[in-house]
């Protein structure tokens, strides 16, 4: 018994050679089956992956993934250089060097982690980088106050005092916004532990 093919249009029962309906007229699908000795082959259509499979464009991904990852670990290793090196005299200029540097490479190896982390970066870039710079002028504003005074003939020790009060106070203040911008610079990619030593640290 041969199939029929029914009409969309009126219901018709149609053989399933005939193109048109036989009551109605209307254009019958055309039912194309394959030989069932013929394997399926899958169609490749047209455009940059036609002749490449799917995973030539995640290879292509690797290295720009790979690249984001070395940047934020080399940015991780010189944010810790700079912090250890923070506290010695002679070398808290190159400290603070290492510092801006790894907070760069962490901010362009940032896209690697998602969303989320990428926010976190771009807000703790801002709060680093402004607070070093705040740090920097309202130190020389502060020296060149300073030098106004004693100019003028303000006694020597009362300068110094006022001069070391406000210095202690802004660096207190920038020493705050920098840790502020430290603790979520990997925030993200912490877990509940290390969040924790993050805001204890």
């Amino acid at each position: 018994m041969s199939e029929l093919t029914k009409c969309p249009k009126c219901g018709n029962e149609n053989p399933t050679s005939a193109r048109f309906c036989t009551n109605c007229g209307n254009a019958l699908e055309a039912k194309v089956r394959p030989p069932s000795n013929v394997p399926l082959q899958i169609p490749v259509y047209p455009g940059s992956f036609s002749a490449r499979s799917v995973d030539h464009a995640i290879a292509q991904m690797e290295p720009k993934k790979s690249s984001s990852l070395f940047r934020t670990k080399t940015g991780l290793g010189l944010i810790l250089l700079g912090i250890i090196l923070g506290p010695i005299p002679s070398f808290a200029l190159y400290a603070g060097l290492f510092l801006i540097a790894g907070v760069v490479l962490v901010f362009f190896g940032r896209r690697a982690f998602g969303e989320k982390h990428q926010r976190y970066v771009s807000w703790s870039f801002i709060l680093i980088i402004g607070g070093v710079v705040a740090e920097s002028a309202g130190s020389f504003v502060i020296g060149v106050l300073l030098a106004q005074s004693l100019s003028r003939g303000v006694d020597l020790v009362s300068a110094l005092a006022s001069f070391f009060l406000a210095l202690n106070l802004m660096l207190i203040v920038m020493d705050v916004i920098l840790t502020l911008g430290l603790v979520f610079l990997t925030y993200d990619l912490q877990n509940s532990t290390g969040r924790t030593i993050r805001w204890a640290s």
